[in-house]
Order: structure tokens, then sequence, then C-alpha cells
């Protein structure tokens, strides 16, 4: 018996049971779809029309025609650089008759932006989820974060991070870099006024790098979800190199965390075994 397949893979000679499927017409996923019930017809054939904000895909708030916000007044801005593509068609945009973006060039739409961006004002930075995947992307990110010399408080959790060493948050005192990929302490940005830190479920596998932590005022320091969290006298190592520290993964200091316990691990080099 022959056999017909469709383009999205089911066989519409095929039967189940006593049940059939009655069809008049079923191409592929891409063609049409008929049967005789008037409420099951589908036709993909017709190109589907953009969304309203197609037009908006490449623009990010200071290449808009109207625009009087500044960074530091975003909650929760995306970093978005566009392609190069996106030069080629800024001044052809039109809505309503008119661009949608502003007509400045050259040194003008630099300063424009500079003047709009303002991240050096910012105190209060969010950053998070911004789900970046092109090298462009990256480098503009890092851009920002550098220019964040104000922010007291930065949300950069859910960003795939793999090291922030090379910049520096003078005046940061809370900093969420939760959920990212950074594989090291070492690998932490600059924090000399950190008070507290979260790097909950990354990539960190020891606590190599801790010790420059030591000069900061950190309270407070969250580390769980990491591999260094499981290491034996996890705590007592954490408060002995920070000895200023108050709390640890959510826990207050305890008595127990200067009691050091014994890796029963390693092995006992004292001992002979003579079989």
């Amino acid at each position: 018996m022959s056999e017909s397949i469709t383009d999205s893979g089911h066989d519409t000679n095929s039967t189940f049971g006593t049940s059939h499927t009655n069809t008049s017409e079923i191409t592929g996923t891409l063609g049409k779809i008929n049967t005789n019930n008037k409420h099951f017809s589908y036709n993909y054939d017709d190109t589907l029309p953009k969304l309203p904000s197609h037009k908006f895909r490449y623009s990010v708030w200071h290449d808009l025609r109207q625009t009087c916000l500044t960074g530091d007044q975003l909650h929760a801005p995306r970093v978005r650089a566009g392609p190069p593509e996106k030069e080629k068609q800024f001044n052809r945009v039109i809505e309503d008759g008119l661009p949608i973006h502003h007509d400045l060039s050259g040194r003008r739409r630099q300063n424009h932006m500079n003047e709009l961006e303002n991240w050096e004002s910012a105190e209060v930075i969010n950053l998070c989820y911004q789900e970046l995947c092109h090298e462009y992307q990256w480098k503009n990110f890092y851009r920002i974060l550098a220019k964040c010399q104000s922010a007291v408080t930065i949300n950069i959790s859910y960003n795939t991070i793999v090291s922030l060493k090379q910049i520096k948050f003078s005046r940061c005192e809370y900093i969420n870099m939760h959920a990212n990929y950074i594989g090291s302490i070492k690998d932490f940005p600059s924090l000399p006024k950190a008070k507290k830190i979260v790097a909950t479920d990354n990539n960190i596998k020891t606590l190599d790098g801790l010790q420059s932590l030591r000069g900061t005022p950190l309270e407070e320091l969250y580390l769980s979800g990491n591999n260094c969290s499981f290491e034996i006298n996890y705590r007592q190592k954490v408060f002995q190199t920070l000895p200023n520290l108050r709390i640890l993964d959510g826990v207050a200091r305890l008595p127990s965390d200067s009691e050091f316990v014994e890796d029963e691990t390693q092995p006992d080099n004292s001992r002979c075994t003579i079989l």
C-alpha cells in the first residue's frame, strides 16, 4: 500500500483505530489546509503583515525624533546596537508621513547620544535580561558598563557574562550578578566600596581570588549555586578570608563558622597499611 506524507511529516493515509481524517485537501505547513468543517480553514499563502513595532527594531530611544528622556531616567533599558544595515535606512523609516528618527549626523549626533545616555550620572543601573548574542552587542554593553562610575546599585543578572575584571565600579555598594557564566571570583569587577555582592548560580569553581575583597567594606556575600559553595569548610574559609563579613548566602555568621572540619577525603600520609 502506498503512503502519502505531507511536508509536515504526517502520514495522511494512516489510520488509528477506527477514526479517519476527513480532509478534502492537505498540503504542507506553508500551504493550504482545508476540511469539510467550515470552522477549520487556514491559508498561509499570503505573507503575514509585520508588527507595528517592526520599524523600531534597530532604534534606541535617543535615535527618535522627539525624546527628552535620559539614561538615568530609564528603569530597565535594553542595550542594543543596530547592525550595519541600520545606518542605511536610518533616515528612511517613516511613520505618518514623518521620519521616526532625528536628522542629526556626525559630531552633532554623537554629542546628542552622549547627552541623553548620561550613564555617568546614573546611580541605579538595571541591565538584566539583555539576551546579547552578537559581538557588537557585547561591545556596546561593556561600553555602557564602563561609564557607570556613579552607580551605587547595579543589577546585571541573567546576561551570560563571563568576565568583568576589566571594569571598575567606583561607587557601587550593591551588585547583583546572579545567573551569569562567571568562572572565578577573579573575574569580578573592581568593587572598592561594595557592601553586598550577589553572584549566585554562576560557574565559580573555587574560592581563589576571594582575598581581593578583603579590603572592601563587604558585609554580605552570596555564592550559593556555585561549585565553590560545596567545598569542605566553605563557610569557614570565606569568613577567615573576610573577617568583616556578617552574612554568607543569607545566613549570619555562626560560632561554628570558625571551627574547621577535618577533610576526611584526603589521604593520611602518616599511616602505613601492610597487607
